[in-house]
């Protein structure tokens, strides 16, 4: 019996749909991309879609298509799905966009899938998930394909239902499901037929110098310069001109870049992307014998090394969340500065000494 995992995007149309006055679904379009509300009369209002929502689910008989597909066009979709499909093992993921309206509308999607359908789903808010700016739907893509992969293996087929999703969503998400062959799910509004779109796979075999191009490019705020593709297998693909002279991942550069970053650093220390951070001393020696049979621990060295080099390359603005920087007292020279690697088990600590213009990394010890 074949798994599949059924990962659909969510948007409104289960909100908007039960809603009614059209003060309520102008209160929906407005807030689309509103992450917290945090005004009285604007909790008042997210109460009340909610309340109308719980009512038309109860209005709806569950054997009758029509009026579960006139719910949303994600719950059409996989009633469709559910009708169609041969006895296999499915399980459901609903992805939610990094948004208040998002969250709810994906929470009265489980509950309607549930109640009508008997199909139990899991819902994941996928941070930079909206429809807000294509920097937020880059942002996503670490977190939409740790969701996915984390629930699958490699025998699970994948299955993307498009129908419910804001259309930059769904523009993005469609090109992303090439990452898993992932078959895509449509349904038009006026006929109950599903339409299914198989997607090619996106499999580009990538050499080394490929991908620590799409690395440094990835990482470094400006992206590199375009000497630095030319003649590259694949560039214009893998690339786009940002600047004149400049070049940053295209859309495909990046899922190919993201899909492949994990493997790439559990493997080892790599060279660090900008030679304003530089290894000192027995700092690779150290990593080595400190990631051995803990793979993981050459990971974040690699990530806190990107976030160093980016931090630095950006004229030193704010560090990104995962990273934390502090500065040392007492008597640890020649390092001036510790990063945090890891936070648990044992926590470990990146000591370095900072020059102004580059910084030099030094050891790799555990915190005191």
């Amino acid at each position: 019996m074949t798994d599949v995992l059924v990962v659909s995007t969510v948007g409104t149309s289960i909100l908007t749909n039960a809603a009614d006055d059209d003060e309520l679904r102008e209160f929906i379009k407005r807030n689309a991309n509103v992450r917290t509300f945090v005004g009285d009369e604007d909790r008042a209002s997210l109460e009340a879609i909610k309340t109308q929502v719980q009512a038309e689910l109860g209005k709806v008989d569950p054997t009758d298509q029509h009026q579960v597909g006139r719910l949303s066009a994600e719950l059409k979709v996989l009633s469709l799905w559910r009708r169609t499909e041969p006895a296999r093992r499915h399980r459901h993921l609903l992805l939610a966009t990094d948004t208040a309206l998002g969250q709810l509308a994906a929470a009265c999607v489980r509950d309607a899938l549930e109640t009508l359908l008997g199909i139990k789903a899991e819902v994941e808010q996928i941070g930079g998930l909206q429809v807000a700016s294509s920097n937020g739907l880059r942002e996503a893509l670490p977190g939409l394909m740790k969701a996915i992969d984390d629930r699958r293996d490699e025998q699970t087929a994948v299955v993307f239902n498009l129908a419910g999703s804001f259309k930059s969503v769904s523009g993005f998400l469609q090109q992303a499901a090439a990452l898993w062959s992932a078959e895509v799910l449509y349904s038009f509004e006026t006929a109950d037929e599903l339409v299914r779109i198989p997607t090619l796979p996106l499999d580009m075999a990538l050499g080394d110098v490929a991908l620590q191009s799409l690395r440094r490019a990835e990482i470094l705020p400006e992206g590199i310069p375009t000497s630095e593709v030319e003649g590259l297998a694949g560039a214009s693909v893998l690339f786009t001109e940002a600047d004149e002279g400049r070049m940053l991942p295209s859309d495909w550069g990046r899922l190919l870049w993201v899909r492949q970053a994990t493997q790439i650093y559990r493997a080892r220390l790599l060279d660090p992307p900008t030679d304003r951070v530089v290894f000192g001393g027995q700092f690779p020696d150290e990593v080595a014998r400190r990631a051995a049979g803990q793979p993981e621990l050459f990971v974040r060295v690699n990530e806190r090394i990107d976030d160093l080099s980016a931090w630095l390359e950006g004229g030193r603005q704010a560090l990104p969340k995962r990273s934390t920087v502090k500065k040392l007292s007492g008597s640890f020279a020649p390092a001036t500065h510790e990063a945090y690697a890891t936070s648990d088990g044992p926590a470990y600590r990146i000591l370095f000494r900072d020059e102004g213009q580059k910084i030099v990394l030094l050891e790799l010890r555990e915190h005191l």
